[in-house]
């Protein structure tokens, strides 16, 4: 297992890892996270903010969208706790408690 501290960039995962770039391979290198599974992962986050901009006007969408991020986020903390990472804990639940807030949000109006 490679190595993990507070010295790592401060994401589990870049808000898209299509490209992969090197700042957004290092955290998943880290915990990881199969090369295959990048693209995918990218995606589900890219998707799950654009429908979270899409349930500004359609709330049925940003609802959908925000659990989706939650278990996405979710899955990032699992990730990283089975990396034995337990410093960059705190990472994914900051993503997570702003989708939180944001569902909240859109169930207060």
């Amino acid at each position: 297992m490679v190595g993990c501290g507070a010295h790592r960039l401060p994401m589990v995962w870049s808000p898209v890892n299509v490209r992969a770039h090197r700042a957004s391979r290092t955290p998943s290198i880290h915990h990881s996270v199969p090369h295959s599974w990048w693209p995918w992962l990218g995606t589900a986050k890219a998707a799950g903010a654009a429908g979270l901009l899409v349930g500004l006007f359609v709330p049925v969408i940003g609802v959908m969208a925000g659990i989706g991020l939650v278990l996405y986020f979710a899955g990032a903390v699992v990730t990283v706790v089975r990396a034995r990472c337990y410093s960059n804990i705190p990472y994914p639940l900051l993503y997570m408690a702003s989708v939180v807030a944001a569902l909240a949000l859109g169930f207060a109006a």
